[in-house]
């Protein structure tokens, strides 16, 4: 199958999440109908993790065994260099920086693993959240594939997305009212 369809989707998604840092407040995405496109544009990142896994069941769909090792290696060759030169450039500006640094922060990035430990994930290079969320995919594939998506049968592989989906929103709800249970004034005398 070909994916260069995608590529405009690619880019609609890259441009709403530009826009929804650096532009909602300027025309013409600061008025109506437009700033309603907008106003949930991050949701355009989990739009490109799941483009991703589509993209790799795609390249490696066919295949019987996905080695560990080399696909890491392989994808970790891909984007830590450049990952690495941000991470640098902010180690810079930190250092000329008049406000002290989050040296745990620091090293969380350097290893990519901030967004995997709570209230670390904007962490000194905050747009590597987002690389950190990758690299646990990464590491998670290649047992995914060979463990579950080549035994599996499609119905049950079915099931499983919709039992964990269910899951993840039943545990986000709950999460977050535990924490309106946490802020209301109510909570003083429960």
């Amino acid at each position: 199958m070909r994916t260069e369809q995608l590529t405009f989707t690619r880019f609609i998604a890259a441009v709403s999440i530009v826009v929804f840092h650096f532009g909602k407040g300027a025309f013409p995405f600061n008025h109506y109908p437009l700033n309603v496109l907008f106003q949930k544009a991050e949701l355009a990142v989990s739009y490109f993790f799941v483009l991703s896994g589509f993209v790799m069941i795609l390249a490696y769909g066919k295949s019987e065994y996905i080695p560990p090792r080399m696909y890491f290696v392989n994808r970790l060759l891909r984007i830590y260099p450049a990952y690495l030169l941000a991470l640098l450039c902010m180690a810079f500006f930190h250092f000329i920086s008049p406000y002290p640094s989050d040296f745990r922060g620091f090293f969380l990035n350097l290893a990519m693993v901030q967004s995997w430990i709570p209230g670390y994930a904007l962490s000194f290079n905050g747009p590597g959240w987002s690389l950190s969320v990758e690299l646990f995919f990464y590491l998670s594939f290649p047992f995914l594939f060979n463990c579950i998506f080549k035994r599996w049968q499609w119905k049950y592989l079915l099931l499983l997305g919709v039992f964990l989906f269910l899951i993840s929103q039943a545990l986000t709800h709950l999460l977050r009212y535990c924490d309106f249970l946490n802020q209301s004034p109510l909570s003083s005398t429960i």
